[in-house]
């Protein structure tokens, strides 16, 4: 079994009872960029399985709008999806990397110079005002990823890791900036260490 197969198989165990109490909301916010509509019926435990993959990797917006809740539920299903259509997936496999990659001081800074490129290439490219501080750490998205992780067991967190993992292996070169890697060191390295990054 390659590490592709093992993920999905610790993925389909870890998460086999994950579903959302009884009127617990799947999303925070409405949004005209999501079909609320294709995710309703299934969360029952273990009902994650039956989303049907092209529902998330059509709704990748899905992850970011959950509630903490609701993204432990889509969770499994939006890495099982990642892994087993990963040319299909490409937004999906992105958002899911941004939601459970903890900030870190250094992206201000990577960002930084990756602005000073795109002005280098095309002046006026970020529009008036947005040079020095368009992209970099934000305490609303480190609060998000620390209330997400916080609801994962440590089964369930070795899983993500299990994903990560994957990912890196098949497809890490897809990464230059901001993928599995950052997301390992940061830290699902050591996934058991009580949902504090």
């Amino acid at each position: 079994m390659d590490r592709r197969d093992a993920a999905l198989a610790e993925i389909a165990e870890a998460f086999a009872g994950r579903g959302l109490a009884p009127g617990d909301p799947l999303f925070a916010v409405a949004s005209p960029e999501l079909d609320q509509d294709r995710f309703s019926g299934f969360a029952r435990p273990g009902g994650w399985a039956d989303i049907p993959w092209q529902a998330l990797c059509g709704n990748a917006i899905a992850l970011a709008l959950a509630t903490p809740a609701g993204f432990a539920f889509l969770l499994p299903a939006a890495m099982t999806a990642s892994l087993a259509h990963y040319a299909e997936c490409g937004a999906l496999t992105s958002m899911l990397l941004t939601c459970l990659t903890p900030e870190d001081a250094g992206d201000a800074e990577a960002m930084a110079d990756l602005e000073r490129d795109f002005e280098a290439l095309e002046p006026g490219f970020l529009g008036e005002g947005a040079a020095g501080g368009l992209f970099g750490a934000d305490d609303a998205m480190q609060r998000a990823f620390v209330r997400r992780v916080a609801l994962l067991s440590v089964p369930e967190r070795a899983a993500v890791r299990a994903w990560l993992v994957a990912l890196d292996d098949r497809h890490g070169a897809d990464f230059p900036m901001f993928g599995p890697r950052e997301a390992l060191g940061r830290f699902w390295a050591a996934p058991d260490r009580g949902g504090q990054p």
